[in-house]
C-alpha cells in the first residue's frame, strides 16, 4: 500500500473508483476526472515534550506506518495523518485509533495493543510531524 514508483509522488493520485463496461464498436469516452479538493494542513501547535514525540514516533513506526506512511508522510492510498482532522483533540484521535470509528472503512481498532497514553503519544508525533511540514 505504500510501495512503488507512483507512490513516491505523494499520496497525490487520484483513486477513482468506477465500473467501465466496453462494448464492440463503441464510442463513449470517460467523462473528466473530477477535481480533487484542496488539502488544507492545519494541525494544533506542537506543545508534547520531546520524550512524548519520540515515544509516538516508535509507536507509530510500529503500529501505524506500514499503512499509512514511515514518518507519518504517506506515499499511499490511505489517508495522510499530517492532514486528518481528527489529530485536533485527543477524543476524536483515540475514537479512531481505538475505538474503531473507522473500522467499516478498513481501519481497526488497535485496543488490544494500545492504551490511551500510546494513542496520544501517536497523536503528539504526527501533530509534531504536520507542524514541521508546515
Amino acid at each position: 500500500m505504500i510501495g512503488g514508483d507512483q507512490n513516491a509522488k505523494g499520496n497525490t493520485l487520484p483513486n477513482i473508483s468506477r465500473l467501465l463496461v466496453y462494448a464492440i464498436g463503441g464510442t463513449a469516452k470517460l467523462p473528466p476526472a473530477p477535481v480533487p479538493p484542496e488539502r488544507k494542513l492545519n494541525p494544533p501547535p506542537a506543545t508534547a515534550p520531546a520524550k512524548t514525540v519520540a515515544a509516538g514516533g516508535a509507536l507509530y513506526g510500529t503500529y501505524c506506518g506500514s499503512c499509512h506512511g514511515p514518518g507519518a508522510i504517506n506515499l499511499g492510498i490511505l489517508p495522510d495523518l499530517r492532514y486528518s482532522t481528527k489529530i485536533a483533540t485527543p477524543e476524536a484521535f483515540r475514537n479512531v485509533v481505538l475505538g474503531g470509528e473507522f473500522e467499516d472503512e478498513g481501519m481497526a481498532s488497535f485496543a488490544p495493543v494500545l492504551k490511551n497514553d500510546d494513542a496520544d503519544a501517536i497523536r503528539s508525533f504526527v501533530i509534531a510531524q504536520a507542524n514541521a511540514t508546515k
